[in-house]
């Protein structure tokens, strides 16, 4: 009987895990956010008489915001080019998600509040441009839309 309580304990002892067993557990990630990502759906429509049509930007731009002072007049041509003054850390910042000459995208972008700017480029009417802030929340699919009004001039600012 000893020999087989003996038995018995050797076998218990060597047959269970150390540990809680969840020391090799991975944190459960969402196939789709991902951690940290909301998704942003964009489309840019110019306005006509017979309804809005799709319109194509030359750029659009998105800056984080957070810990951050943006000025977006200090200049305009680095801002064309992605480029934009951060008051707080007196330099020129490059934006953190790009897009160039479409009407419509969908992307995965980190959590976060962001300034927006979108320009025409060289179509009429040429280098007007608009700008926003927006903020994306994780597991959020935010839909964001752009209509160039008509009476958008060039050169000049077409609020959102």
């Amino acid at each position: 009987m000893k020999r087989l309580l003996l038995l018995f304990s050797v076998f218990m002892l060597t047959s269970c895990s150390r540990g809680s067993g969840n020391d090799d557990v991975e944190p459960v990630v969402d196939p789709v956010y991902g951690s940290n990502l909301g998704i942003l759906h964009f489309q840019s429509f110019k306005e006509e008489a017979t309804g809005n049509e799709y319109f194509t930007p030359s750029v659009f731009y998105l800056w984080k915001t957070e810990n951050r002072d943006l000025d977006p007049t200090k200049d305009t041509a680095k801002l064309i080019s992605g480029k934009i003054f951060d008051k707080k850390s007196n330099t020129y910042v490059s934006a953190d998600f790009a897009s160039y000459k479409e009407a419509y995208f969908t992307e995965k972008i980190p959590a976060g509040k962001y300034f927006v700017y979108t320009n025409l480029g060289d179509q009429i009417p040429r280098y007007a441009w608009s700008t926003t802030t927006i903020e994306i929340k994780y597991k959020q699919d935010l839909n964001l839309q752009k209509i160039w009004t008509t009476d958008t001039k060039a050169l000049m600012n077409n609020p959102w």
